[in-house]
C-alpha cells in the first residue's frame, strides 16, 4: 500500500487522504480527493471500488465486532 500511496502522490494529481490494506478481510481502499476539482464539488473517492464520498465527509471507517475497520459503503455497493 506504501508504494501505491507514493505513486497516486508522486505521478497523478490526486491527494491521498486515508487509506487501509483490508488485512485480508476487507477489500483495499484507497481514499482520494482531486484538488484541480473546485472546493464545492470535490468529492473524496476511493481509487479501488470507484465509490465517491459526501463532499465534506471527514469519516469513512467503521469498525467491525472484531476491531476490523471497513467502509459500509463500499461493502454496500455505494449506499450507505
Amino acid at each position: 500500500m506504501k508504494g501505491l500511496i507514493k505513486f497516486i502522490k508522486d505521478k497523478t494529481r490526486f491527494d491521498p487522504i486515508m487509506s487501509c490494506c483490508g488485512h485480508g478481510r476487507y477489500a483495499p481502499s484507497l481514499i482520494v480527493s482531486d484538488p484541480a476539482v473546485a472546493e464545492f464539488s470535490r468529492c473524496p473517492f476511493d481509487i479501488f471500488s470507484g465509490v465517491q464520498f459526501k463532499h465534506n465527509q471527514k469519516k469513512f471507517y467503521k469498525k467491525d465486532k472484531d476491531g476490523y475497520y471497513f467502509i459500509p459503503e463500499i461493502i454496500n455497493n455505494g449506499k450507505k
